[in-house]
């Protein structure tokens, strides 16, 4: 487990050091959500049922399509999804939208957990972040994905923030470019 577990920050350090570098060049096409949802259901489905957790993936394929890279994209979400899973209490909500609104497709991933303090949103996305001091790296990751997660979105030339969700827990929204051929 610990050696699995070096591999994976060894990677993400990676992933942030190419993307700071310049060398993490996304494509800008249009991208599959039907696929998206897909893998989605298939990461995360069993996961969820396992701790009775409510895992609802709305039908992102009907609401348009954005512009960026397919592959950074669901890692983009994958994270977003795991740290909602995380922080989600047993038989707790998390519940994956998408809509198109004036030229931007924007993908909402809610959660029933505890959220994120209003005063600690503008640093959630720094580098080793963590915010719960207590918990253990081997319990919380490394503080990195979600300043990933940022970086990955601004080189697809999109935003990503965090707000209170509807399910009373944190609310995290991926904003990209919608394309133009919505089905």
């Amino acid at each position: 487990q610990e050696t699995a577990r070096l591999i994976e920050l060894t990677g993400t350090l990676l992933d942030r050091a190419a993307a700071e570098a310049g060398r993490a060049v996304p494509a800008h096409e249009p991208v599959d959500t039907g696929a998206l949802a897909q893998a989605l259901r298939t990461r995360y489905d069993t996961i969820a049922a396992e701790r009775g957790i409510v895992f609802e993936i709305g039908d992102l394929a009907a609401e348009g399509r954005p512009v960026g890279d397919e592959s950074r994209l669901l890692q983009v979400v994958s994270a977003l999804v795991t740290n909602a899973l995380r922080h989600t209490p047993d038989a707790g909500t998390v519940r994956v939208r998408a809509a198109c609104a004036d030229g931007r497709w924007c993908l909402a991933v809610d959660d029933s957990g505890p959220g994120v303090p209003a005063a600690q949103r503008d640093r959630i996305f720094e580098r080793f972040v963590r915010l719960d001091d207590a918990r253990a790296s081997t319990d919380g990751g490394s503080g990195l994905g979600l300043s990933i997660c940022q970086r990955l979105v601004q080189l697809m030339g999109g935003t990503v923030s965090v707000d209170d969700s509807d399910l009373g827990g944190a609310r995290f929204v991926v904003c990209l470019a919608a394309a133009e051929d919505v089905p």
